[in-house]
């Protein structure tokens, strides 16, 4: 739960680290979180939600999203759990940070951290 003392806070970031522990999928039961989501380029912040899977970002939470960062995972990506007009591209980008993991992984020189793609949404 978000608590109250962001309602102050202003032209900054705020990261949301492994979100899906403590950000609802329902994002409307904490009405701090939800009005932060609806104000947050009138308070010029930069909100960053990471995560392991498309699929632990609250699926509203995919409104308010310019842009995604694709990193390497297990998790098969479910276009139905991405509520965005450009799933297709996530989905895209999330395979080819796949493959490109393997094979780096394959090489067995460490090159396979930090592979990721940035997609605009």
């Amino acid at each position: 739960m978000i608590v109250a003392e962001i309602e102050h806070f202003r032209g900054g970031l705020i990261i949301f680290d492994d979100c899906r522990g403590y950000i609802d999928a329902n994002i409307d039961r904490d009405r701090y979180f939800r009005q932060m989501l609806l104000d947050f380029r009138h308070r010029m912040l930069d909100l960053f939600f990471v995560v392991h899977s498309p699929s632990d970002v609250p699926p509203r939470v995919w409104g308010f999203a310019s842009t995604c960062f694709v990193g390497a995972t297990d998790a098969l990506v479910n276009k139905s759990q991405i509520k965005t007009h450009s799933a297709d591209r996530i989905i895209e980008a999330q395979e080819a940070v796949n493959d490109a993991f393997r094979k780096a992984k394959e090489r067995g020189d460490n090159s396979h951290y930090g592979i990721f793609k940035r997609v605009d949404l």
